[in-house]
């Protein structure tokens, strides 16, 4: 996903439903101001599905803030399917450096 501008990150998510499909089993999340360097590796986040309960809920993944203008997500599979739905980004506008100045 590429936005037009960097932009401070909080949260990556999307919600979980029983049955069918299954939630990922792990995200891993990396973020570039660039493009070409995703550096400090990944944000990684390993899904604990609750299996009693039926109703959706969101899965997010927090960002703790980190600025980026491009976002690589993978998503590893927990079962021969993988649910991906209503993917949303939580973030506001970057106050880049050459901007201070």
């Amino acid at each position: 996903m590429v936005f037009s501008e960097a932009r401070v990150w909080l949260s990556v998510g999307g919600q979980q439903y029983l049955g069918g499909p299954l939630v990922f089993s792990e995200a891993r999340v990396w973020l570039s101001v660039g493009g070409q360097q995703y550096l400090g590796g990944p944000h990684v986040y390993r899904y604990m599905p609750d299996p009693v309960s039926e109703y959706a809920r969101n899965v997010s993944v927090a960002l703790r803030g980190a600025v980026a203008k491009y976002v690589k997500l993978q998503l590893f599979f927990a079962d021969k399917w993988i649910l991906v739905s209503e993917v949303y980004f939580n973030s506001s506008e970057a106050m880049v450096i050459s901007e201070l100045l």
